[in-house]
């Protein structure tokens, strides 16, 4: 296995020098290259800023519940860096350095916009530190393109504090205005409710056991004296009634006794006469007693149909009472269900006003708050200044860099030669093209070879 290995880097090493030439060219020409191109290269000058910007007031311990949300320097990284890049903030930088104006093609200007976008970073040191980086072309270019960048930047970020608690505020405003209507409708719907079956409310239910059991006992009551009052009216009209009915019977007796006497005597007899004395005695006093039309106007009479007439309206009450007190009691269960779900629906919409009200005082202090502390969120660690050397890559990089690609290149053409190059140079080749072995090898002879032999 040696000897394999050993063969296999004899045949490399005569590939290698056979392109030999392949090699070494671009080994000794591209590190010049990369010289070059390190020296004459367009010179890039930094300037750079770096400012402290506080943890948001959601993250200070104190102040932790005013605010909306919690988010922060390093959530908020990705959303700094597109507002740094944003149209907006390189238009106007744009404009205040000069490199555009309102004539400027369209075209012109995305190039410019776009160049101003590229050649500004950002970073995050720690967790409250921000780094700006404008590269240019000159020191004092880098330092003014920096100087207007981080202005309207550090501009941007402490207004948007103050636009979104203005925003927050006026949501919370018009939704808080919404929610009061809401609960005031649910609390009207809620007492209306209970004012209409105000019989009927859970709270009643025990009074209503109370009324309804008194109602029984005075019903009962009241049944009782209606039947004593109408055995009394009826005793007084039957009273009357009897000694009518008695009068009739003895005077139409009476005459049927006279009529007999009269057919067998003349008026002027004795038995006749005294039955027509009689029989007018029982007629004047039939005549004395009232008729039953008139038992009526009597004060007997009177008083005991007042009164069976008066317990009758106050037992037609009681039952009316008492079928209204049935229903309302009938409708409790119904009405409990209908006064809870109610009363959920007004707890649900007064905790939600509540909540909203909180939230728009936080939101009206913590916008005070950002105010009064305005000019103390943002402290600028490094003013922006003009670098004095060029930021590109040390020539002995590009050295470094040209040397290595010269050997890639080198050792690429050398392979790529030798992988296209058809020439036979072993026994071993021929062989296996032509399918018989070899057995000798003559050196080529030329014909001044064959002259000198």
């Amino acid at each position: 296995m040696g000897q394999g290995w050993s063969q296999r880097l004899y045949l490399l090493l005569c590939a290698a020098w056979r392109q030999r030439w392949r090699i070494l060219i671009p080994v000794l020409i591209f590190p010049w290259v990369g010289l070059a191109v390190g020296f004459f290269s367009p010179k890039v000058y930094e300037s750079r800023t770096t400012f402290l910007l506080p943890q948001e007031l959601s993250q200070v311990p104190s102040l932790r519940d005013l605010m909306l949300s919690d988010s922060s320097l390093k959530d908020r990284f990705q959303v700094l860096e597109a507002l740094l890049r944003s149209r907006f903030v390189m238009d106007g930088v744009a404009k205040e350095s000069g490199l555009i104006s309102d004539e400027t093609p369209p075209k012109t200007r995305d190039a410019i916009v776009e160049g101003l976008s590229a050649s500004v970073s950002l970073s995050l040191i720690g967790n409250e530190v921000l780094a700006l980086t404008v590269k240019s072309d000159s020191p004092q270019k880098s330092a003014d393109l920096l100087e207007a960048i981080s202005r309207r930047f550090l501009y941007n970020i402490i207004s948007r504090d103050k636009q979104s608690a203005e925003t927050s505020e006026r949501f919370l405003q018009s939704q808080l205005s919404e929610r009061s209507s809401a609960l005031q409708e649910a609390e009207q719907a809620l007492a209306g409710y209970r004012a209409e079956h105000s019989a009927s409310l859970p709270e009643q239910q025990s009074l209503n056991a109370a009324r309804r059991y008194d109602l029984q006992s005075r019903r009962s009551e009241k049944a009782t004296a209606l039947e004593v009052a109408r055995e009394a009216l009826a005793q007084t009209a039957n009273s009357r009634s009897d000694a009518m009915r008695l009068l009739d019977e003895n005077i139409a007796k009476l005459e049927s006794e006279l009529m007999l006497l009269r057919s067998r005597y003349t008026e002027q007899h004795s038995e006749v006469q005294a039955m027509n004395y009689r029989l007018g005695r029982l007629k004047a006093e039939r005549q004395k007693t009232p008729e039953p039309g008139t038992l009526q106007e009597s004060e007997s009479w009177r008083q005991a149909k007042a009164r069976v007439d008066a317990l009758t309206q106050e037992l037609a009450g009681i039952d009316q009472q008492s079928a209204a007190l049935d229903s309302a009691i009938t409708q409790e269960g119904e009405v409990a269900q209908a006064i809870a779900r109610m009363e959920r629906d007004v707890a649900v919409r007064r905790e939600l006003y509540q909540d909203l009200s909180i939230r728009l005082e936080k939101s009206r202090l913590s916008g005070a708050l950002g105010g009064f502390e305005q000019g103390d969120r943002v402290k600028v660690i490094d003013r922006p200044y003009a670098g004095g050397s060029p930021v590109n890559k040390p020539l002995w990089l590009f050295l470094l860099a040209g040397i290595i690609g010269g050997i890639g290149i080198g050792l690429s053409l050398a392979i790529a030669g030798e992988l296209l190059d058809t020439s036979l140079r072993r026994t071993d080749q021929l062989a296996r093209l032509t399918g018989v072995p070899v057995l000798g090898r003559i050196p080529a002879i030329t014909p001044e070879r064959w002259i000198e032999g």
